[in-house]
């Protein structure tokens, strides 16, 4: 599911690798926020 950035080789040495770190960081961020996204719009959605 990671999408993986490849650039030129030799380009920026290591650079791939903190894209997938900050990807693995990221990941479980998105996941919060799109849930709570979710529950707060159902939950607007009963409101009205």
């Amino acid at each position: 599911m990671l999408l993986k950035l490849k650039l030129l080789p030799g380009a920026a040495p290591g650079f791939d690798e903190k894209i997938d770190n900050f990807m693995r960081n990221l990941m479980p961020v998105l996941v919060t926020l799109h849930c709570r996204f979710r529950v707060w719009w159902s939950l607007n959605i009963k409101t009205k």
